[in-house]
């Protein structure tokens, strides 16, 4: 597939027109009366191969601030080294990076969460000092300790997180270049998951905006998700209280970042109920009534969220690994696509067997939580098979409304 990209000449020739590029290897011009000669004012075609990115002059970044985001993009994607010279110009150009238009900003950060490896674009960019200046909020978890014993603050367990969602990512595609399977950790991710590989990068590739999908928004997550904790690491709060935070800060940079309404709220609702998995897991066994729980709850953030709760595992033993608890997750993981991908979801959207109102005139519950949190109930053993006629939920909904089962 050839994409042709049509822009008029800037300068007075094609030599002004390349001067004023971004990088020497992207001011290379065929040309078109001598379509074997190469136009290469600036040696670039030399820095193309030995992989060196340099501006194309002293003041190319002062000119496109942009530039600099680009540069940590392309020294990943293209495996190019930086000299020291061309760090110190990047360097310098963290006010007016501030200045650029966030659509153009958001462009270029999505450009690199797309890229195969992400989490070594963004510790560039940390390395520039940039990452402070697109994602500010990441400042809280710099030198914050994560809650294992291993070596990671909060600022590198999420990067950490990231290369992993990327590697998962990869074997989703089917690039067995980016994880041997001989690394057993990866392979039991194949082994046991590898069946749902076509769903899953299906669900990843949905657009929830033009040009930007699940599989970025999801990294993008990755980063902010543990931002609440960081804020507030001196008060001992519940794992809710922290997600509420880290949901605030996603909102505001998205709507910074001029994404849309229903991304942020799909990033909205990944963070909140970033730890449902966890909490499913540790029961041990997923059975009907909890995955009706978290398929209802968590609806079509499920598949992004059990790929972050496997994630987190790996970067918080990374190593060692609790094979346990690996095993656990793994099984979670795959109770959850399971029901996600096959025929249990559609039973949500079946009518329930008996409605409130009924109910409340054979029992004389008036409509309130009461009401509410019994037919939720009636859900749930519908949903796991336990009943299956009216006749059947309505003795249920007396049993329990009388106090004879626990609710």
């Amino acid at each position: 597939e050839f994409i042709l990209d049509f822009a008029s000449l800037r300068g007075d020739s094609i030599i002004e027109d390349l001067e004023g590029r971004d990088f020497t290897l992207n001011a290379l011009a065929i040309n078109l009366a001598e379509p074997g000669q190469i136009i290469d004012p600036l040696a670039g075609l030399q820095d193309l191969k030995d992989r060196s990115l340099r501006p194309c002059s002293p003041h190319a970044f002062d000119d496109d601030p942009i530039r600099t985001l680009r540069a940590a993009r392309l020294a990943i994607q293209l495996e190019a080294s930086i000299d020291s010279q061309t760090l110190a110009q990047i360097r310098k150009i963290k006010e007016p990076l501030i200045e650029i238009s966030a659509e153009r900003v958001r462009d270029e950060i999505f450009r690199i969460l797309s890229l195969t490896r992400p989490a070594s674009a963004l510790r560039l960019l940390d390395h520039f000092g940039l990452l402070e200046v697109v994602f500010p909020e990441l400042q809280s978890l710099r030198g914050k300790e994560g809650s294992t014993a291993n070596s990671y603050d909060l600022l590198d367990n999420a990067l950490a997180i990231v290369d992993h969602l990327s590697s998962f990512m990869a074997i989703i595609k089917n690039d067995n270049q980016k994880r041997n399977a001989t690394d057993l950790v990866y392979a039991e991710f194949i082994y046991r998951l590898g069946g749902f590989r076509a769903q899953l990068n299906d669900f990843l590739d949905v657009q929830l905006s033009h040009g930007r999908s699940i599989r970025e928004l999801l990294l993008l997550a990755a980063l902010f998700h543990n931002v609440g904790k960081a804020e507030n690491e001196e008060s001992d709060q519940s794992p809710a209280y922290y997600a509420s935070i880290a949901v605030q800060r996603i909102s505001d940079r998205g709507f910074r970042l001029r994404l849309s309404k229903n991304e942020i709220q799909w990033l909205k609702q990944t963070i909140q109920n970033r730890d449902h998995p966890a909490q499913v897991s540790a029961q041990e066994l997923v059975n009907p009534r909890n995955l009706y729980r978290s398929l209802s709850e968590l609806d079509h953030s499920l598949p992004g969220i059990t790929l972050l709760f496997l994630a987190e595992l790996l970067a918080e033993n990374d190593p060692p690994l609790d094979q346990d608890e690996w095993g656990r997750r793994i099984a979670t993981a795959r109770a959850f696509f399971d029901g996600y991908w096959h025929a249990a979801i559609d039973d949500l959207t079946k009518p329930a067997l008996v409605r409130g109102d009924e109910l409340n005139k054979i029992l004389g519950i008036h409509p309130g939580p009461e009401l509410g949190a019994l037919l939720e109930n009636l859900r749930e053993a519908q949903y796991a098979g336990e009943i299956k006629s009216k006749q059947e939920a309505v003795a249920l909904a007396r049993k329990i409304h009388e106090g004879f089962v626990e609710d």
